[in-house]
């Protein structure tokens, strides 16, 4: 066949030199397995039901926020339904998602670091404003001793929990946590998710918005009130993530501080 050979392909019979239909029929099974790859990541998504929380809900700031959130009301009617609640001011270390019978081992867990480090809650100022694709609008604390702590106690209960063998597997998510993508804020607004999927929403606040909030916000500071390890779905009597372990000032020992 002098180089060339008749071969039938999913077009059907054609002529090609070998070495061209085998590129041909590498990249087809490049994009076969790309996309059964995308499909299995689909269909195996984790649904986080808990998460590290850093609490931030102190009255003062509540009202802060609260002041904000009613000019925000006040330039745009519509963005009302977006508003977060005060009484949930937090941080998000990370999420998790967890069988019930997992809880008391995070719970231990926390508290091995609780008897372990040397915790001293610090107080973060916040400055700034910014969005998410126009989807998240947050408040973002300064980058200083505040977050490092933050960033620090992320990575001290994730490594804490990745250490529990029962809880190293992939059903929970840990494993698909990457702390160096993580971003301190506080989300004071949220664009909530369609019941037509058609039908697509967004934030009206523009850029030129956010610097009128900043001149709002102007330089506040506020005390972190706890750690703790909360549920999505669930709240106590204050209105705040219901907690399952909790780190705040009454519950540390003064003599202990945070390993760095």
């Amino acid at each position: 066949m002098s180089g060339t050979a008749a071969l039938g392909g999913l077009g059907g019979v054609y002529t090609s030199s070998p070495m061209s239909w085998l590129r041909s029929w590498s990249v087809l099974l490049t994009a076969f397995h790309r996309a059964v790859t995308l499909s299995m990541s689909r269909t195996n998504r984790i649904t986080p039901n808990y998460f590290i929380g850093y609490r931030l809900n102190c009255p003062e700031f509540q009202s802060k926020v609260g002041m904000i959130q009613q000019y925000i009301i006040d330039t745009y009617p519509p963005m009302k339904s977006m508003l977060t609640s005060v009484k949930k001011l937090h941080i998000t270390g990370f999420v998790i998602n967890l069988k019930e019978e997992h809880l008391g081992l995070v719970n231990a867990a926390l508290n091995e670091i609780r008897s372990e480090c040397l915790i001293t809650l610090p107080v973060l100022s916040f400055t700034k404003f910014g969005k998410f694709s126009n989807r998240v609008l947050y408040i973002e604390p300064h980058d200083d001793d505040g977050i490092d702590f933050i960033r620090n106690m992320n990575e001290l209960i994730y490594y804490k929990l990745m250490s529990i063998e029962a809880l190293n597997g992939t059903e929970n998510g840990l494993q698909n946590i990457d702390l160096q993508q993580w971003k301190a804020h506080v989300t004071i607004a949220k664009v909530k998710p369609m019941r037509n999927k058609n039908m697509k929403s967004k934030l009206l606040v523009s850029e030129d918005d956010l610097h009128l909030l900043e001149e709002q916000l102007g330089c506040w500071s506020t005390p972190l009130l706890s750690i703790d390890l909360l549920s999505m779905t669930e709240v106590d009597e204050q209105g705040y993530y219901r907690s399952y372990c909790r780190i705040d000032a009454s519950s540390l020992d003064d003599s202990i501080e945070v390993a760095r």
